[in-house]
């Protein structure tokens, strides 16, 4: 298992380092081998470290939700895995806040989807959502 988070992504990282911390810890004792990478995913160093460690059965990209980021992801990290799921893809609430990012998961979701084997998951009927595509690696 590997996880990648931004130490610097907003004000809840405070609480949720070593949140993210005592959990790859906790699984490491249990004998899982777990990674935890608390970097820019976008970063060069974070890709090739990941890419190492990999090939993966699971990937889920959650990126910071902006375009540019869940694309890069996508690239960087989708090749990695046979499965790839993809949070927040049916988030519609415009977001007013000029402090919060933009959530554009939806419209990369929208593109990337069709040309594979997928399935989505949605409760919420205007939030969250996870989709899963099956990729040929």
């Amino acid at each position: 298992m590997v996880s990648v988070d931004l130490p610097h992504g907003d004000l809840s990282f405070k609480e949720t380092a070593p949140n993210l911390q005592a959990c790859i810890a906790e699984l490491k004792r249990r004998g899982y081998d777990s990674h935890l990478f608390m970097a820019d995913s976008t970063d060069l160093r974070t890709v090739e470290g990941v890419h190492a460690l990999g090939p993966f059965d699971l990937c889920l990209i959650d990126a910071n939700h902006t375009e540019p980021y869940v694309r890069k992801d996508w690239a960087n990290y989708g090749p990695m895995a046979r499965i790839v799921a993809f949070h927040d893809i049916a988030w519609k609430r415009v977001v007013h806040d000029t402090k919060k990012l933009p959530i554009d998961v939806p419209k990369v979701w929208a593109e990337i989807k069709g040309g594979y084997k997928h399935t989505e998951i949605r409760y919420c009927p205007q939030d969250n959502g996870i989709g899963v595509l099956w990729r040929d690696i």
